[in-house]
């Protein structure tokens, strides 16, 4: 859990340079790297959550996204929006909780820094797939989640391949698992490849 909270000061630290930054890192481009960034692509991760009940454990799963590079925003020379949908298979467990699966859609403002690097927030809708380890019931459960992620692409904008790092933290509403009540949160480390589709 420290890893996983150091990790997140770090992404929100990082993102909350950016606007400071990116006049300086956005004003010498090549136009071509700009319009790299425009357009949909698609990926696999693999995760690491850790969260309320003593949750832990790994998965992965994959997503699809479009991106687009807007002009004329005052402060960010180079400013980027992102919007996501995910799926992810869940293998985190403890002795009175497990997550299943999960599904995320979200939105990710940012900026593009030194033709090849995008740093973003994240701010989304997730769903999971509560199981208990008491009793056995299952339910879903919907809540919001905020982080951030960096994202380093291929250097050539022949080759759009991208990977990225992200940090994302969920708090779902209060679920009902036959009979026990339970207010589930988790924090994912995330690692994914993806191919910017041109």
């Amino acid at each position: 859990m420290r890893n996983l909270l150091l990790c997140g000061a770090a992404t929100a630290l990082a993102m909350t340079a950016i606007p400071a930054h990116a006049e300086t890192f956005g004003t010498h481009h090549d136009p071509a790297w700009t319009a790299a960034w425009n357009g949909p692509y698609a990926g696999a991760e693999g995760n690491y959550v850790a969260g309320g009940s003593d949750l832990r454990g790994w998965g992965g799963g994959g997503f699809a996204g479009y991106g687009w590079t807007p002009r004329n925003v005052p402060g960010i020379a180079r400013p980027y929006v992102g919007v996501e949908a995910g799926f992810d298979w869940s293998g985190a467990d403890s002795d009175t909780l497990s997550e299943k699966k999960k599904a995320m859609i979200s939105a990710r403002p940012g900026a593009i820094f030194g033709d090849n690097v995008l740093g973003y927030g994240i701010l989304g809708y997730s769903r999971a797939d509560f199981k208990s380890n008491v009793n056995n019931d299952n339910n879903w459960a919907g809540g919001w989640s905020v982080g951030g992620g960096v994202e380093v692409a291929s250097f050539t904008p022949s080759l759009p391949l991208g990977a990225r790092l992200e940090y994302v933290y969920t708090n779902y509403n209060n679920t009902n698992l036959g009979g026990i009540s339970t207010d589930p949160h988790d924090n994912a480390v995330k690692l994914g490849v993806l191919y910017h589709f041109r």
